[in-house]
C-alpha cells in the first residue's frame, strides 16, 4: 500500500482523528486510499486559496463528518504567519516526538483500505 502523507496544512493529530471517524463508520463510509486522496486534495486546495484547512478538519472531526469543505465559518489565514508558526513548532519537537509522530502516522496509514 502506498502511504499517504498528512498534508502540512493540518496537524497529524487532526488527520488521525478524522481517519478514526471514517474507520468507525465502517462500510457506510470506508476511507479508501482514493477517498483519502480526495480529502487531502480538498484540504490542500482550500489552504492554497487562503482558507484555514486546520479549521476545516477540526470542524469535520468535531461534527463527525465524513468529508471536509469550506463553510461560511471557515476563516481565511495569513499564509506567512502560518508558515512561520509551523516552522517554529517543528523545530521544538525532540527526536523522540518525531519518532512517535512517524509511528502514529504509519499506524493510521495502515488503517486506510486500498481499493484495487
Amino acid at each position: 500500500m502506498t502511504e499517504l502523507d498528512c498534508p502540512t496544512c493540518i496537524t497529524f493529530e487532526s488527520w488521525e482523528a478524522f481517519v478514526e471517524i471514517r474507520r468507525r463508520k465502517g462500510s457506510r463510509a470506508p476511507l479508501t486510499e482514493y477517498a483519502a486522496k480526495l480529502v487531502i486534495k480538498k484540504l490542500i486546495d482550500a489552504d492554497r486559496q487562503g482558507y484555514d484547512a486546520q479549521h476545516m478538519i477540526d470542524e469535520a472531526v468535531e461534527n463527525g463528518w465524513t468529508t471536509v469543505w469550506v463553510t461560511q465559518r471557515t476563516p481565511k489565514i495569513n499564509k506567512a504567519a502560518q508558515e512561520t508558526a509551523q516552522l517554529l513548532a517543528s523545530q521544538k519537537q525532540t527526536a523522540e516526538q518525531r519518532a512517535a509522530a512517524e509511528a502514529a502516522r504509519k499506524r493510521v496509514m495502515s488503517g486506510i483500505r486500498r481499493v484495487s
